[in-house]
C-alpha cells in the first residue's frame, strides 16, 4: 500500500518539477503526500500487528503495551503529535483526548481493556486520516490543474494551438458561406486548408493525448481517494466490531479487520495508475 501511494505521488511531482517554475508547488505536494503515506503505511501495520495479537491469545502484559504503542504510532503518522506526560495540558482537546486513551491502554490489565481504551482514540484517528486522504483528491486536482495549464500556456504550444485554430476558423467560415456547396476557388483553398491542417496532427495529437491523461488521472484520484478514505473508516468500525465482540465474550478473530485492510490495499494499489 505504501509503494502505491508513493509511485502516483512521484509521477505527478516528477511532472511538476518539469514545469518551468515547478518546484515550489512540486515540494508541497511532496510534503503533503508523505504524509498520506505515512498514515496508511500505519493503518496497514495497526491491523497487522493487532491480528498477530489476537491470534496469540496471549495474555502477556507486552501485548497489552502493543497495543498502545500502535495506538501512539498511528496517531503520529496521522500527524497527531502525542505530548509526553509533563505537558497533556497544552495540546488540544482533541489531542488530550487520545493522548488520555492512549495512558489508558498502556496501563490495562486486559486485552479487553487495552482495546476498550484504545477505540476512541481509533475512531478519532482514522477520521483524521480519511479527512486528509479526501483533502488528497484536492491536493491533487490543484497540481493535475497546474499540468493541464502548464501544457496549455507554453510559449511554443501556444503558438501551434493558434496557427491550428485559425485554419480551422478559416475552413469553417468557408463551409459556412458556400453552405456546403463551395466554388472551385473555395474548393482548393479548402485543400489547401485541410493539408495544412494536417501537418499539425503530428504535434496536436500527441498534446491532446497529454491533456487527456492528466484530466483522466485527475478524475480517477478523485474516486480512488473517495474509496480510501471510506475504506479507512470501514476499518475503524471492523475494530470496533472487534472490540465489541471481545468485551461481549463473543467468538471473535481479526478477520474482518484484515479484510478491510485488504480492501483498502486493493483500493491503494489502483493509485498506481494515476
Amino acid at each position: 500500500m505504501r509503494g502505491a501511494v508513493s509511485v502516483a505521488g512521484a509521477t505527478v511531482e516528477s511532472e511538476l518539477r518539469a514545469m518551468g517554475e515547478g518546484d515550489t508547488l512540486a515540494n508541497q505536494f511532496a510534503d503533503q503526500w508523505q504524509t498520506r503515506d505515512a498514515a496508511l503505511t500505519a493503518v496497514s501495520d495497526y491491523a497487522d500487528s493487532l491480528a498477530g495479537i489476537v491470534a496469540a491469545s496471549n495474555a502477556a502484559r507486552r501485548n497489552f503495551e502493543a497495543v498502545a504503542e500502535n495506538v501512539k504510532s498511528l496517531a503520529v503518522a496521522a500527524g497527531i503529535a502525542l505530548p509526553v506526560s509533563g505537558a497533556v495540558g497544552l495540546v488540544s482537546d482533541s489531542v488530550q483526548f487520545i493522548y488520555e486513551q492512549y495512558a489508558r491502554a498502556r496501563a490495562a490489565n486486559s486485552l479487553e481493556q487495552a482495546l476498550d481504551a484504545a477505540q476512541p482514540a481509533i475512531e478519532q484517528i482514522a477520521a483524521r486520516i480519511a479527512k486528509d486522504l479526501r483533502l488528497s483528491s484536492q491536493i491533487l486536482t490543484l497540481a493535475n490543474t497546474e499540468l493541464r495549464q502548464s501544457l496549455q500556456t507554453d510559449v511554443k504550444n501556444q503558438q501551434r494551438l493558434g496557427f491550428r485554430e485559425n485554419l480551422l476558423a478559416q475552413r469553417d467560415a468557408i463551409y459556412a458561406q458556400s453552405r456546403g456547396d463551395p466554388e472551385s476557388r473555395d474548393a482548393a483553398r479548402l485543400k489547401e486548408l485541410d493539408a495544412l491542417i494536417t501537418t499539425t496532427d503530428a504535434w496536436h495529437g500527441p498534446l491532446e493525448e497529454q491533456l487527456r491523461a492528466v484530466r483522466l488521472r485527475e478524475l480517477n484520484g478523485q474516486d480512488l481517494f473517495a474509496a480510501a478514505a471510506a475504506g479507512v473508516e470501514e476499518w475503524a468500525m471492523a475494530h470496533r466490531a472487534l472490540v465489541a465482540a471481545i468485551k461481549d465474550r463473543r467468538p471473535y478473530t481479526a478477520r474482518s479487520l484484515v479484510e478491510a485492510t485488504s480492501e483498502l490495499r486493493l483500493i491503494i494499489e489502483r493509485i498506481r495508475e494515476l
